[in-house]
């Protein structure tokens, strides 16, 4: 019994010194091409009333419920929602047909902002690269650092579902009509 306590401290221990060193900072990112130029992508990540044609996050989660805010699109777009983990909020603070956009989000009730991003980049004449990315500092004291270590994947999964379903959308929405 006195071996399993002293096991148990020690784990303990290890986890909460692991939790008061290790970085809390993450990024996760994921990329795509997509068989069309920027401007033809644009309107897709620029306007939230479109995002439910692609974004994973509602087919991941059905609870999610989306209120879109006034402007939808462009700079100063926003969005809040309810879902199982908590919600949040996103918001839109730059926007450029070539580029993509940059957004602002928060989730639950944490008070941080990460910012995020869906970047346009062409690399050809009908090709862009679109590349989701979001960073930030985990704020949970002691898990900030397990968190931010598992963000790459409960985030980028989604990510790529996203990417994937928004490539599908833009390429099909791109065939010319028959």
């Amino acid at each position: 019994m006195h071996t399993v306590l002293k096991l148990t401290a020690t784990v303990v221990a290890i986890v909460l010194i692991l939790g008061l060193v290790l970085p809390s900072k993450f990024e996760v990112h994921r990329e795509i091409t997509i068989n069309a130029p920027p401007q033809a992508i644009h309107p897709y990540i620029n306007e939230l009333f479109l995002w439910p044609l692609w974004s994973p996050w509602e087919e991941l989660d059905p609870t999610t419920r989306i209120t879109l805010g006034e402007p939808s699109q462009g700079i100063g777009a926003n969005q809040t929602w309810t879902d199982r983990s908590g919600g949040g909020e996103l918001v839109i603070i730059a926007s450029d047909p070539l580029n993509g956009i940059r957004y602002d989000a928060r989730f639950g009730s944490n008070r941080e902002h990460y910012p995020a991003e869906l970047r346009l980049r062409a690399i050809g004449p009908n090709q862009t690269q679109v590349r989701w990315q979001i960073q930030g500092k985990m704020t949970t004291p002691i898990m900030a650092p397990f968190l931010a270590m598992m963000a790459n994947r409960m985030i980028g999964d989604p990510f790529q579902q996203g990417l994937a379903k928004l490539k599908w959308v833009v390429e099909e929405r791109q065939q010319p009509e028959e």
